[in-house]
């Protein structure tokens, strides 16, 4: 909006000005210079929102759905990432993603977009203490012999053992006085356990971080590996 108003503003003048016969040759190519920086930073904003809403698009989709799609892990993970960008920055929360090989998986993707947005925003909220200034995320993704393993991991101000007990009980939460529910990680640990029939757990130390750590089993209707041939036409409705 900014570069689309600066556009404009800078057409005006320039219109007003050659009307009036007074616009030299060097005011010309200034304006001109200044209506180009303009376009530029209108092309690349849009290009940046329109990234944004592909990225909103497909994890609505994902979340509406219980279809089955063929997808690159580090893709996915990245567009889970991107449409949380509002609440990152409203956190003050940088997240890094690394997905060793970047296999190309076929899975429910709505239940593991579910899963991997309940784990970050759980971390802006619960993690970091109001001082903190450094709040990082690490996911970490890789499929092994045995599984598809995704870990994901903060700096933030940890949880005693007795937190980290009660941590998947329905209606369990430290925030209840700023309107935490207390069913994140009870529905994240259903959607690991019930839907892809894996397993989760929490490590952590207080003052020394968080992490999670979720397995699921390849190779079943619900995750499997796929090849690149199967990646066109890869939805199951």
């Amino acid at each position: 909006v900014t570069g689309a108003t600066l556009t404009q503003q800078l057409l005006g003048e320039l219109t007003e000005r050659l009307a009036r016969g007074n616009l030299t040759k060097g005011e010309l190519r200034r304006e001109v210079a200044s209506l180009q920086e303009a376009c530029a930073l209108v092309v690349s904003n849009a290009t940046r929102a329109a990234g944004l809403i592909d990225s909103f698009k497909k994890v609505a989709v994902d979340q509406s759905s219980e279809a089955l799609r063929t997808v690159r892990l580090a893709e996915l993970l990245a567009d889970v990432v991107t449409s949380l960008q509002p609440v990152l920055r409203r956190a003050r929360v940088q997240v890094t993603v690394a997905v060793r090989d970047d296999p190309l998986v076929r899975l429910k993707a709505g239940a593991m977009t579910h899963i991997v947005a309940n784990l970050v925003q759980n971390a802006c909220v619960h993690a970091f203490l109001p001082e903190r200034d450094q709040r990082l995320v690490r996911m970490e993704a890789s499929v092994e012999p045995d599984g598809l393993r995704l870990q994901v991991c903060d700096n933030g101000r940890g949880m005693s053992e007795e937190v980290q007990q009660s941590v998947f009980e329905p209606f369990f939460t430290t925030r209840r006085d700023s309107g935490g529910s207390g069913l994140g990680m009870h529905i994240v640990r259903n959607l690991v356990v019930g839907t892809f029939g894996g397993s989760i757990h929490v490590s952590s130390r207080l003052g020394e971080g968080t992490c999670w750590q979720i397995w699921l089993p390849v190779g079943t209707p619900m995750v499997a590996l796929a090849t690149a041939a199967s990646a066109h036409g890869s939805t199951t409705p």
